[in-house]
C-alpha cells in the first residue's frame, strides 16, 4: 500500500490549531485491532480466503463496484484480496460493521498509487 502525501500548506504549519493528537490514532488502531481479533481471531491482514469471504460481504452494489475496478485495472486474485482486507480495515477504523463502497473506493485508490504509470 501506498499514500500519497502532500506537503502541508505553509499557513497551516505556522498555524497554532492542533491536529489529531497520537495518542488518539493510536487508540483507534489498537480498538480496530481489537474488534478483529474478536471477530475472526486474527487481524485482517491474516484472513484466510474462507474468512475473508465470511467477514468481507459486499452489497449487490459494491460487488459490482469492486468487479468494474477489477477489470478497468486488471488485478490478480491475490490484489483482489488485498483489497478487501484493506477495505475491511477502513471499515474497522471507521467502527463501520459493513463494507461499503466509500471503503473500496478509498482502499482501490491506495492500490491505483502501488501501479506504476505508463
Amino acid at each position: 500500500m501506498h499514500i500519497e502525501v502532500l506537503p502541508v500548506a505553509r499557513e497551516l504549519l505556522l498555524s497554532h490549531q492542533p491536529g489529531e493528537k497520537s495518542s488518539a490514532v493510536r487508540e483507534r488502531v489498537q480498538q480496530a485491532r481489537q474488534l478483529q481479533l474478536h471477530r475472526q481471531g486474527c487481524v485482517n491482514a491474516q484472513l484466510s480466503v474462507e474468512q475473508l469471504r465470511e467477514v468481507c460481504q459486499l452489497s449487490a452494489s459494491d460487488q459490482r463496484l469492486l468487479e468494474q475496478a477489477l477489470q478497468k485495472i486488471q488485478l490478480s486474485a491475490r490484489s483482489t484480496h488485498r483489497i478487501l482486507k484493506l477495505a475491511r480495515s477502513i471499515a474497522d477504523l471507521r467502527q463501520d460493521t459493513q463494507i461499503s463502497a466509500i471503503h473500496l473506493s478509498e482502499a482501490l485508490a491506495y492500490r491505483n498509487l502501488d501501479r506504476p504509470v505508463m
